[in-house]
């Protein structure tokens, strides 16, 4: 990366201070990282990361935080409490902490998987070839909607960026909480497209009018769309809407409607929808890094947010995550997926991804840089440190894993606060 950004002619002053900044931070995310040795071998437990939002490894931290909070929160909210005299539905733990004498009305929910795009060019959408900012405002606008909100109890989204032959396909996924009722998915698709289409008009698409094919492809998604809905639409404004309702299959291979909250099919499907929301950016099929491409998103969505909770819930503290530079996030993680992990009635950890059993009797612990570690593709990716690596780790006889990681994140604030010290003097000697 130091390579191309010392070569780099073509970009903005602040596309190349924010590829410097993704820079730094990957230089030291991760360096320090925990592991635990016991019988079975080498264990990883957590790292202190850099938070930056184009790092790939962040980002799939964040993914893995959001599940873990998604799984708790489903199988302890299988219902949403509806206050009559507010005329506002909330989650249970809301309505405990703050509603408790007030009259509540227990209401089932159905979870729906959102896709919403934006017809774009080369040159973009809304004059911007970089429309976090305008697709982030035309959907605020949407779930605000007074009809959209008859249906939409809350929900999350995410907005993911992809590439495809008229640029940059940066496109919203959400995860919804929607009334129970019949027709519910179809009702909702309608308000959705018809709101959806006048929000993202784009005078840059050159298509003037339907075409058979395409109104025929509309009127498949939804069967409830009539031909003076079809009429109310506009060509150069966004027609394909996906709305999902979270399905599993029974017994006999069929899809059903999801009701077990915390099922395992249920909530292996929930999770997918939620991976979308954080895929890595601006990576190439060969898994190598698309310079250029970072360089303009990573401007562009600096201070930006590109995930949120609304409705229900917002405010939801269940479901809030801490960063990966808050001193207290490994020791949360490591929390949340020991609870994830643990079985039932045996009280065993099981390894969420492959169904082992997990030896938590670690004789001792190790810290450090996860670039170090070598994943051996013959031994079903089992991790060993390196010939470097055992001459720069810190090995540390922590009680428990706990007290463990909280040793880590000390050392890890600790070198933050003098890299920092050094900026600060470095500054302060070339203003003299």
């Amino acid at each position: 990366m130091e390579s191309y950004i010392n070569r780099a002619t073509h970009h903005t002053h602040e596309e190349l201070e924010q590829l410097a900044r993704l820079k730094k931070c990957m230089e030291v995310c991760a360096s320090h990282s925990l592991y635990g040795e016991s019988n079975n071998g080498l264990t990883y437990i957590g790292s202190h990361t850099c938070d930056n939002k184009n790092c790939h490894v962040c980002n799939y931290n964040r993914k893995k935080r959001i599940r873990r909070k998604l799984y708790h929160w489903f199988k302890n909210n299988k219902k949403l409490i509806y206050l009559p005299g507010r005329e506002k539905t909330v989650t249970e733990s809301q309505y405990k902490e703050k509603y408790l004498s007030e009259k509540g009305i227990k209401v089932g929910y159905d979870i729906m998987h959102l896709t919403l795009t934006v017809p774009h060019t080369e040159k973009g959408w809304k004059g911007t070839q970089t429309y976090y900012g305008e697709i982030m405002r035309a959907f605020n606008r949407l779930r605000n909607d007074e009809e959209i909100k008859q249906y939409i109890y809350g929900g999350e989204f995410g907005i993911e960026t992809t590439r495809n032959e008229n640029g940059l396909h940066i496109h919203i996924h959400a995860l919804l909480l929607v009334k129970n009722c019949l027709q519910n998915r179809n009702e909702l698709h309608r308000l959705i497209l018809l709101k959806w289409n006048k929000l993202t008009v784009n005078p840059d698409i050159e298509t003037k009018e339907f075409t058979k094919d395409r109104i025929k492809s509309i009127k498949k998604s939804n069967k409830l769309l009539t031909d003076e809905d079809i009429q109310t639409l506009s060509p150069q404004g966004a027609t394909l809407i996906g709305l999902e309702t979270i399905y599993t299959l029974n017994k006999q291979r069929k899809k059903v409607r999801s009701k077990k909250y915390g099922d395992k099919a249920m909530m292996i499907a929930v999770m997918e929808t939620v991976s979308y929301h954080f895929k890595p950016l601006a990576m190439e099929e060969d898994g190598s890094l698309n310079y250029d491409l970072i360089a303009k998103i990573a401007a562009a969505i600096y201070r930006k947010p590109l995930y949120r909770k609304f409705g229900c819930w917002h405010g939801e503290k269940s479901l809030n995550i801490k960063t990966g530079t808050d001193p207290d996030a490994v020791l949360e993680d490591y929390a949340d997926s020991v609870s994830v992990m643990k079985d039932e009635d045996t009280g065993v950890l099981i390894d969420g991804e492959t169904g082992e059993i997990i030896d938590a009797g670690y004789k001792c612990y190790y810290i450090t840089d996860a670039s170090y570690i070598y994943h051996n593709p013959e031994r079903e990716l089992e991790p060993f440190i390196s010939w470097k690596g055992r001459h720069r780790l810190i090995k540390i006889n922590s009680i428990s894993t706990p007290q463990a990681l909280a040793e880590m994140t000390l050392l890890s604030v600790n070198k933050m606060l003098l890299r920092k010290s050094k900026e600060i003097k470095l500054k302060k000697y070339q203003l003299n």
